[in-house]
């Protein structure tokens, strides 16, 4: 029995490990906390996501501290791994003031979101060690 249930929970999760769901992929309205909002494509997937702006297709994320979406930049984390942050320059729906604000932002390449992504699959597809119970 035991052997059945331990057989039963490995595909579980390794079913659940091969299939990712990539993010919704059509245009969505998101609001800022002063009620402004803007449009943008949430993209990626469970692992690693992130916004890009309608049109110029600059990258957005939230600034979990003011709850603002703020264009994003790369920078370490406490441990030295490479992160999206917020910039501290918020997205807005003018599109005259984003063009503005976003060049003063470096431009994040596909290529870069692709390192960060694999990097942050790695970090949760860590093997786990599963050890039998004893008797």
């Amino acid at each position: 029995m035991k052997k059945i249930s331990y057989l039963l929970g490995l595909y579980f999760w390794s079913t659940s490990v091969v299939f990712s769901v990539p993010a919704a992929p059509h245009l969505m309205t998101f609001e800022q906390p002063d009620g402004t909002s803007f449009q943008g494509h949430l993209r990626g997937d469970e692992y690693f996501s992130w916004i890009e702006t309608e049109g110029d297709r600059l990258i957005v994320v939230e600034d979990r501290s003011t709850g603002y979406f703020e264009f994003a930049t790369i920078q370490p984390d406490a441990s030295g791994k490479s992160r999206l942050a917020p910039s501290g320059l918020r997205v807005s729906s003018d599109p005259s003031s984003r063009s503005a604000r976003a060049a003063r932002v470096e431009t994040i390449s596909r290529e870069q979101l692709g390192e960060l992504w694999k990097a942050a699959r790695q970090e949760k597809l860590k093997p786990i060690l599963i050890v039998p119970a004893s008797e």
